[in-house]
């Protein structure tokens, strides 16, 4: 009687176990949105193989951007959020998509070309002045006519590399906000001097003569 007991006690044990994991397994596919079904495991773009992941959810009305007409022909299958299209939120809060690592790869370089102006695309490493190896570094970019003054005449010549702000060489600012550059520790030196240099210059002219 008492091995009938425990064994029918075990059996409604691992009952409700089954039970519990299923309502979990439930409440977790009613919060996820399974975009996988009826889709190839190979990247359309980089034909290679994708993996299954999920993705959070977006929802809310909104107009395409320049990052939507690239998606579609570039990173089809990044490791984005999914934008269900959908005005108003459901109970679902994630997305179980393809994700290939090479549209992944191709959005972060994406987006980091609409802020960054990578001036080292096929350049050489080293400073053409001093022959040292130099270091790639964001600096800031500048845009306008700019009138040429003294230090663009030294900057050839003397720091050809240094690190200072980019010109663009063109009067509409760009959309991009940084320039990625090649930078020369020696050049950077040659320009903070020419720097100190010109402004003693100026403050010695600027004060009064005595008589």
């Amino acid at each position: 009687m008492q091995r009938f007991s425990l064994r029918t006690a075990l059996l409604g044990f691992l009952a409700l176990s089954l039970i519990s994991a299923s309502a979990v397994s439930w409440r977790r596919a009613q919060n996820v949105l399974d975009m996988s079904h009826g889709q190839a495991g190979e990247c359309p773009v980089h034909h290679r193989a994708m993996s299954k992941e999920l993705v959070g959810l977006t929802y809310g009305m909104r107009l395409d951007e320049p990052i939507d007409y690239a998606r579609r022909l570039q990173f089809p299958h990044a490791n984005e959020p999914y934008d269900t299209g959908a005005c108003l939120g459901s109970r679902q809060q994630w997305a179980r998509v393809w994700v290939c690592p090479d549209c992944t790869a191709e959005r972060e370089l994406w987006i980091d070309q609409q802020h960054v102006i990578d001036v080292t695309a096929n350049a050489p490493n080293v400073c053409p002045l001093h022959g040292e190896p130099m270091q790639k570094q964001l600096v800031e970019l500048m845009a306008g006519l700019i009138p040429p003054g003294p230090i663009d005449a030294a900057r050839p010549t003397e720091f050809p590399h240094a690190d200072e702000p980019y010109h663009a060489r063109r009067c509409d600012p760009p959309p991009q906000e940084h320039a990625r550059v090649y930078v020369c520790r020696q050049c950077t030196a040659a320009y903070q001097a020419w720097w100190a240099k010109a402004e003693a210059e100026q403050a010695g002219a600027s004060q009064p003569t005595l008589d």
